[in-house]
């Protein structure tokens, strides 16, 4: 997985970011431009294996893409189902991420949904919810709405 972080007060080169074991490249755009998902005009972006800490981030005046769309398929007693952990598009309460949980049949009529307020915790309880299902465990028994 490569984390992306946008420069948004200077292109990027030597000395405008931290210069790590976690590096894989950058791209400059040439000038400054919009970025959707940042909601902020940026520079460029440099790619990371592994996160920065907020400190770096701050330091370096670099902003993380903070989309998010993991899915995975699992079967469990014969049935196929989709484990989806997004961005939401707008808080709910001091919610950003959701995972829920849907057969796989093309309705998509979900069978759990959980809510979390940081990328790590989403990205943590989505790994989680997926090793539980590969052992043949349904997390969603006794959940509610």
């Amino acid at each position: 997985m490569l984390i992306k972080y946008y420069s948004t007060q200077r292109p990027v080169g030597i000395g405008t970011y931290p210069d790590n074991r976690n590096f894989c490249e950058f791209e400059n755009y040439g000038c400054k431009k919009y970025i959707e998902e940042i909601g902020r005009g940026a520079w460029g972006y440099i790619l990371y294996s592994e996160p920065l800490t907020d400190e770096e981030m701050k330091r370096y005046n670099l902003v993380e893409q903070e989309t998010l769309d993991l899915k995975d398929r699992i079967k469990v007693d014969g049935i196929v189902y989709l484990v989806s952990t997004v961005r939401l598009m707008f808080a709910i309460d001091e919610y950003r991420y959701e995972t829920m949980i849907f057969e796989d049949n093309g309705r998509y009529n979900d069978l759990y949904c959980d809510r979390y307020t940081t990328k790590r915790e989403a990205i943590d309880c989505h790994v989680e919810i997926v090793d539980q299902m590969k052992k043949g465990i349904k997390v969603w028994d006794g959940w509610n709405y």
